[in-house]
């Protein structure tokens, strides 16, 4: 293998010829010189390292670019999904989510470096998230000279509802409702600083109207119908002002049915009265169940099906129910009805298909049918732990006791809520304080970035 000089000829054949003109010619002929001279392959060094010194340069420069410009298009692709979170959580459709991203895709892209990028979004309505990929060729300068194909840069930013936002411990569904507290009612979810949220979905002039001395105090009182909607009279009072917000879709309207619900009577027309307490097992009551007079009624654990009939509880007696219970209501005239002085205990399940939940009435009767009228009242000790579901019913409160004041948690969700007498109902957060989960899709939704 030859090494090329300078002069362009191998050097074995030249110094193999200049060897042979030195024995003539003596030491000093120029081809000796020639033998000796090594300053070609210098050349050729110092131009090999400045070429590679060139493209590490010029790669140098290139990355430094493609930095910038993946740093400006990470910024617009998270300002995208959350433009798009944004529109998803004030209740936009598909469309108009898409082009909320692309908006602010294009208002975040302040340097100019991600333009001619594009950009792709999927939109996941079930799982309330908004997903946003950002993609360009990257841009050769210097590199071209060594790169044959420039490299793709792409971003990917997930934005949505964040469920693990505040607790929200009362949810009044209906969207024209008005809901009204009088007397010296009251209710008690906590202060601004401390406790859970009360939410009214209703947008009507109306929203909620407390009279006499009643007060509602909570972590935040607030409602799409803004603060115009929630008025007082007499020294009642919201605690803090009502402000406005977005509603909540109601997050059990499609709670799984148990099987239990669909299986046959196990006990039919069924009732209890007098001084003789007794336990109760859990299964399918037709027609309903009520118990009277002074006895204690232990219920063991599990779910209780109440078809086409009430539960109805009424005397000074009471129910317990510690060990993980839960009542469930389907068909006509199915209602919750704990009128008596005595106290009642409904501590809900802690596993199973009902984990969590105390208290289910189902849609099986439209949406505010005064034949299924839901009655807590407060004169005897009504404790609940767990998630109160009449999403389709109004729950009436009346009393002068305290419902659920030993309750460790206690969450709501009704259709309209009717508060009268001088009682009140306490909501508290004191999740931690029992192993009965609170179900986080009962919560005001903050919008964030997932990944």
């Amino acid at each position: 293998m030859f090494k090329i000089s300078r002069h362009g000829l191998g050097a074995a054949v030249c110094g193999r010829i200049c060897v042979f003109l030195a024995r003539i010619a003596g030491p000093r002929a120029p081809c000796r010189r020639l033998v000796n001279d090594r300053s070609g392959a210098t050349a050729i060094t110092v131009a090999l390292m400045a070429s590679a010194l060139l493209g590490i340069t010029g790669l140098t420069l290139d990355v430094g670019d493609w930095y910038g410009t993946r740093s400006a298009m990470q910024s617009a692709t998270d300002a995208a999904a959350l433009g798009g979170a944004v529109a998803m959580f004030e209740g936009d459709n598909q469309t108009q989510i898409i082009a909320a991203t692309t908006t602010d895709a294009g208002l975040n892209d302040t340097s100019g470096l991600a333009k001619g990028a594009t950009l792709t979004v999927d939109v996941d309505m079930n799982n309330n998230v908004v997903t946003a990929t950002m993609t360009k060729t990257a841009s050769l300068l210097l590199s071209g000279l060594f790169l044959r194909t420039a490299p793709t840069i792409s971003v990917t930013a997930k934005a949505g509802l964040d469920d693990n936002g505040s607790p929200v411990c009362l949810l009044i569904t209906d969207p024209n409702g008005s809901t009204s507290l009088t007397g010296s009612a009251g209710i008690n979810a906590g202060t601004p600083t401390a406790g859970c949220d009360i939410v009214d979905n209703s947008t009507a002039a109306d929203v909620m109207h407390v009279t006499g001395s009643a007060t509602v105090d909570a972590q935040v009182n607030c409602g799409p119908g803004g603060p115009n909607g929630y008025g007082t009279t007499g020294s009642a009072s919201f605690n803090p002002t009502a402000t406005e917000c977005a509603a909540i879709d109601d997050p059990l309207a499609s709670w799984p049915v148990p099987p239990e619900v669909n299986q046959p009577c196990t006990y039919t027309n069924l009732s209890y009265t007098g001084s003789k307490s007794a336990t109760l097992s859990p299964g399918v009551y037709c027609g309903g169940l009520s118990l009277t007079g002074s006895a204690t009624f232990t219920l063991q654990p599990g779910i209780y099906v109440f078809r086409n009939g009430p539960l109805k509880q009424t005397g000074s007696g009471g129910i317990n129910g510690t060990s993980g219970v839960s009542l469930y209501f389907t068909g006509t005239d199915s209602y919750l009805d704990l009128t008596g002085s005595g106290t009642d205990t409904i501590v809900a399940p802690t596993t199973g298909a009902m984990a969590g939940i105390a208290v289910y009435q189902d849609s099986s009767t439209p949406d505010g049918t005064s034949a299924d009228t839901n009655t807590l009242t407060g004169s005897g000790g009504l404790n609940l732990t767990g998630t109160l579901y009449f999403g389709h019913q109004t729950l009436n409160v009346t009393g002068s006791g305290t419902i659920n004041e030993n309750s460790p948690f206690t969450s709501m969700v009704v259709y309209d809520l009717n508060y009268k007498g001088s009682g009140t109902l306490d909501l508290n957060s004191n999740y931690s304080g029992t192993s009965v989960p609170r179900l986080h899709g009962l919560s005001t939704h903050a919008v964030s970035l997932l990944q």
